[in-house]
């Protein structure tokens, strides 16, 4: 009645429409809706009347308003809709498929390169967990790493899944990316300047890790474990890789000028021993007793109560007599 006594379509549609609201009939508000979308030329209006009725539709047949949403993101390259809103429905209907569909459709859309990780991010979650395909999932997450490589979830994430195929290789490469992002990129908001650096060398610690075994290349390992002392968060472990490398190189030269500078920067008991083992180095190896009777000195003066250094020291001076 309401279409028959209107002066135009359109006239007719929107009296039509608040007849729905005042009665509270969600069907003949979307009867509405869609009659006015199926006229309107403009598609940003178009996308906002059906994406309404879609919502309108949603508590009492989820089904056909994820059909309405189908015919929004058909819509969306031009003018798109808020599709994070369109998400919720497929997810709670476990129409993972759909999901993947919006976040897809939404990725290509943003501009925003930390929402655009997000997006691939959480694809490559719903590929491997919802629908078990582990190498799209693979193909998401990387996406997502070489869109925010300084992202510590994405990061990791990539790493497992690489790790699960033993794609070594590209381990060694997303820890080498994740290095150079974190070296070269700002601070993020928030960022506390000591968790960078404990990042830094946690990555270069594990490409070390994978440089010594089962790449074999004591070189390399010994380049990344240098990165990992210099930031210095997990400089035990980084050092003592350094000390075992350098032996094994037969590069001592350097591995005492290491030592030393190591002893610099420590305060903790474990500058004696740094000492010592220079000092031992200078003189079993470099034949430098001068030098190996200046660390003894350091050791001694650091911690007079230590045996070693005195022991070295007397064994010392003894052979120079």
């Amino acid at each position: 009645a309401v279409l028959s006594l209107a002066a135009s379509p359109r006239v007719a549609i929107v009296a039509l429409q608040r007849v729905g609201e005042r009665a509270a009939r969600t069907d003949v508000v979307v009867r509405a809706l869609e009659r006015e979308a199926a006229l309107e030329r403009a598609p940003p209006r178009r996308v906002s009347l059906l994406h309404r009725a879609g919502e309108l539709l949603a508590p009492r047949d989820p089904h056909a308003a994820v059909l309405r949403f189908r015919e929004v993101l058909s819509l969306a390259e031009a003018h798109p809709p808020p599709l994070a809103s369109l998400g919720q429905l497929p997810h709670d209907l476990g129409q993972w498929d759909d999901l993947m569909d919006i976040h897809r459709r939404e990725l290509e859309l943003t501009a925003d390169t930390s929402r655009k990780a997000r997006l691939a991010a959480s694809l490559a979650n719903l590929a491997q967990e919802k629908l078990g395909r582990s190498d799209e999932a693979l193909g998401w997450s990387r996406r997502a790493f070489e869109l925010e490589p300084a992202n510590a979830v994405i990061a990791r994430a990539l790493e497992r899944r690489l790790r699960a195929k033993r794609e070594i290789a590209e381990v060694r490469w997303l820890l080498e990316t994740e290095l150079a992002a974190l070296e070269q990129r700002p601070l993020a908001e928030g960022e506390v300047a000591v968790e960078r650096a404990r990042r830094r060398a946690s990555a270069a610690h594990a490409l070390g890790r994978l440089w010594e075994q089962p790449v074999s290349d004591p070189v390399q390992a010994l380049a990344a474990y240098r990165r990992a002392v210099i930031d210095g968060a997990l400089r035990p472990d980084a050092l003592d890789a350094c000390v075992r490398l350098l032996s094994h190189l037969g590069r001592t030269e350097e591995l005492v000028g290491l030592l030393e500078g190591e002893a610099s920067r420590d305060e903790s008991p474990r500058r004696t021993a740094l000492l010592v083992e220079a000092a031992r180095l200078c003189d079993e190896t470099l034949s430098d007793a001068p030098r190996a009777a200046a660390r003894y000195d350091e050791a001694i003066e650091h911690d007079p109560s230590a045996p070693a250094p005195w022991l070295g020291l007397e064994d010392l001076l003894r052979r120079s007599l």
